[in-house]
């Protein structure tokens, strides 16, 4: 109705508005999209975008929808002459029936003349490989039809456009496919296949909306490195993936600098989360190579397909047994969680399948539901991870403490403070004031000194030297991956030893004994 009492207003004045306005608004979505655009590529912010997708988004991309919204509230501002109100109200309406009417109906052109309508070379090779796998099934299954009706298949005329021989044809010179285009390919129907996967557990509740995004998001980017850099993007995507990412180093400085537990155990819990949830669609993932991925791109391409899903599940479960060694009760508590929503996605099926079979009635099928929501609700949040109870754990795995009773475990548990090192963090530096000392409660660190360098692991300890004999660091200390630390300050390091004689002896025993060796530990 707008646009109907607007029309018959027009005049030349009007026209070179809207040319005015369709101009600034092409120059200002250019500006964004071959200016800004390419310098967020650039800091690999965003997945490059190829010329011919962007001249689309400059085309395309105009809307009129947020005009004529503040096109109406410049009309209702009474601070403006009657005279500018219309000409506003006016020339929005004109711009937005110039991007129904010019930029709508001729986006498809655009598209067709810049080639984006066509099928790309290896979706032409994947599409006919397709078709040819699926007339082989029919035929099959067809074959299976007719036995069973005990009918003679020797000679079966099926329509060629449904069926064909039971050998594929080789495709055209043209559309072959090279080892790596088809790994490429290989590659993309496994990260569109996980995606799915993650949005199946979504939609089966037993993953929460907020951890779906996450996981689909990265699958998105999964499928973007692999667009844009082959097997080498996908390899490089899921290293990125294992390092700690800006959230979890804020978080870990909170814990340390400030004392602030809640950003880091929520970290720690979502990793575990995340860990069991790839676990399981991973292996989802290999049977899928296997079964759907083999025929369709050939024995090799699956061979390697079938390594890069092995190497991501060997990452996956050394991450998740690091993490289970060093917080196992929190572990089996999670793993119990998933273990029940697993249950509950199994029963909830059954009882579906119950109903369609009329085996029960829809009062019947009610009843369950509401049981099976009722489990549900109990376990949809998550268990907390108390890094207070975990550290008694952590104490207990350290030999040096194995003797004490437990009021000697928690004076100490008031005195220790639990450090989380990331991979390659150089916990000590040779040549730095010695004001504590750490025990491994879970993972490996090396010390370095002089080119030489050893392994320390669960239940060591080191940094004892420099507070025994009062002087600096001697050596590097650097982690292994994730390793999780007890730390003592010097202060409380002496009232331990005051107290404990049978500590010191036990401290002073290896420090005599790293000191005559010299092996450069600290």
């Amino acid at each position: 109705m707008l646009a109907a009492s607007v029309l018959p207003q027009i005049t030349w004045l009007y026209v070179a508005g809207l040319g005015a306005v369709a101009i600034g608004a092409f120059v200002a979505r250019i500006l964004v999209v071959f200016g800004m655009l390419p310098l967020l590529e650039m800091s690999r912010l965003v997945q490059p975008v190829s010329r011919r997708y962007k001249a689309i988004l400059v085309w395309g991309g105009l809307r009129g929808a947020v005009t004529i919204v503040l096109a109406m509230v410049a009309s209702g501002d009474g601070r403006l002459s009657s005279d500018v109100r219309e000409f506003a109200a006016v020339l929005a309406t004109l711009f937005v029936l110039f991007t129904l009417f010019i930029n709508a109906t001729t986006l498809g052109l655009v598209m067709r003349v810049l080639g984006l309508d066509k099928l790309t070379r290896l979706e032409l090779a994947l599409r006919d490989r397709v078709l040819a796998l699926s007339r082989i099934n029919v035929t099959h299954h067809l074959q299976q039809i007719m036995r069973e009706h005990n009918m003679r298949v020797e000679h079966i005329d099926v329509d060629p456009i449904s069926a064909g021989d039971e050998t594929v044809e080789a495709p055209p010179a043209e559309l072959a496919l090279d080892f790596n285009e088809r790994l490429t390919v290989g590659l993309l129907t496994l990260c569109t296949q996980e995606r799915e996967l993650y949005l199946e557990q979504f939609e089966q509740q037993t993953l929460s909306r907020r951890m779906v995004a996450r996981l689909a998001a990265r699958a998105d980017r999964l499928v973007d490195a692999v667009r844009d850099h082959g097997a080498k993007g996908y390899q490089q995507t899921i290293r990125q993936f294992a390092l700690p990412d800006r959230g979890f180093r804020a978080s870990l400085w909170l814990q340390r600098r400030l004392g602030i537990d809640r950003l880091l155990t929520d970290r720690l819990a979502d990793r575990f989360e995340i860990l069991m949830v790839q676990q399981d669609v991973l292996a989802e993932l290999a049977l899928f190579n296997v079964h759907s991925v083999a025929d369709l791109l050939g024995a090799d391409t699956e061979q390697r397909l079938a390594e890069v899903i092995n190497d991501r599940q060997e990452l996956v479960a050394h991450a998740l047994r690091a993490l289970s060694l060093q917080y196992p009760g929190y572990a089996e508590s999670i793993r119990d969680r998933q273990l029940e929503r697993a249950a509950i996605r199994l029963e909830g099926a059954e009882y579906v399948r119950r109903l369609r079979e009329s085996i029960i009635g829809r009062e019947v099928y009610a009843d369950l539901r509401r049981r099976l929501n009722a489990r549900r609700d109990a376990i949809a949040d998550r268990p907390p991870l108390n890094l207070g109870l975990e550290l008694q754990a952590m104490i207990a795995r350290v030999p040096l403490f194995a003797g004490l009773d437990k009021a000697a475990l928690d004076a100490l548990a008031r005195r220790l403070r639990a450090v989380v090192a990331m991979p390659d963090e150089k916990i000590v530096s040779a040549g730095g004031p010695a004001d504590s000392m750490y025990f491994i409660a879970a993972g490996e660190v090396t010390v370095v000194r002089d080119g030489g360098r050893f392994v320390l692991r669960e239940g060591d300890f080191f940094g004892e030297m420099g507070l025994l004999d009062h002087r600096p660091r001697n050596a590097d200390v650097i982690s292994d991956g994730y390793c999780h630390l007890l730390l003592l300050s010097r202060r409380d390091f002496e009232r331990l030893l005051s107290k404990r004689p049978e500590v010191r002896s036990l401290i002073e025993a290896v420090a005599m004994k790293r000191s005559a060796a010299n092996p450069g530990a600290e």
